[in-house]
This record gives C-alpha cells, structure tokens and sequence, in this order.
C-alpha cells in the first residue's frame, strides 16, 4: 500500500493497539496506586516497585517494554 493510506494506517493500529493500551492501563494503575490516600495502597505499590528495583533484569525487561523494544 502506499504510504499513509488507510489500509496501511489501519494494519499499524492493529498491530499496536493491544501493546500501547496495555502499557497505558500500567501508567494509570501506577499513577492511581501513588494518588491513592489509602497506606495499604501506598504500601502496596511501595512494596511492589521495590521488588521490581530488587530484579534488575525484571526491570530491564519492563523499560525495553515501556519503549516498545520488547515484545
């Protein structure tokens, strides 16, 4: 197809759609959990981020994620 058109436009939204919205929900849940006045949440996610700092290659695998490097 030719650059741009609409066959092509639609093939990019569906085959990035489910991975840009996934990665979207994470940031809103991350965003909510840090927003929240609850310490059990607060905790929650305190507790969560910190095993993730504690798995370097967890976290590796979750930035490389976040820019779209692995799938």
């Amino acid at each position: 197809g030719t650059l741009g058109d609409a066959d092509m436009l639609e093939a990019y939204h569906k085959a990035r759609h489910a991975d840009i919205s996934l990665r979207v929900r994470g940031i809103d849940l991350l965003n909510r959990a840090s927003q929240a006045s609850s310490p059990l949440a607060r905790d929650a996610r305190a507790a969560a981020l910190n095993a993730l700092y504690a798995l370097p290659q967890v976290r590796k695998m979750l930035m490389q994620m976040g820019l779209g490097l692995h799938r």
